[in-house]
């Protein structure tokens, strides 16, 4: 059974993206809402778990001082 790594990283200029054991990118997908749907991001998602393992992360968004917070 392959097994796929997804990362995701959440906002307006984040992506999810999946790489294979090897540690090849076998997809990606920005999550961009004036490019993607939230049904795009589910299809994309069932279609990477589709039989295979799938482990996800999902990055902890904090603010920076950068940000004015």
């Amino acid at each position: 059974m392959m097994t796929f790594y997804i990362g995701i990283d959440p906002g307006v200029s984040g992506a999810i993206a999946a790489v294979n054991a090897a540690g090849e990118v076998v997809a990606s997908q920005p999550l961009d809402p004036k490019k993607t749907t939230e049904k795009d991001q589910s299809d994309f998602l069932a279609d990477l778990a589709s039989g295979r393992m799938v482990f996800a992360r999902l990055e902890k968004v904090a603010s920076s001082p950068q940000m004015g917070v």
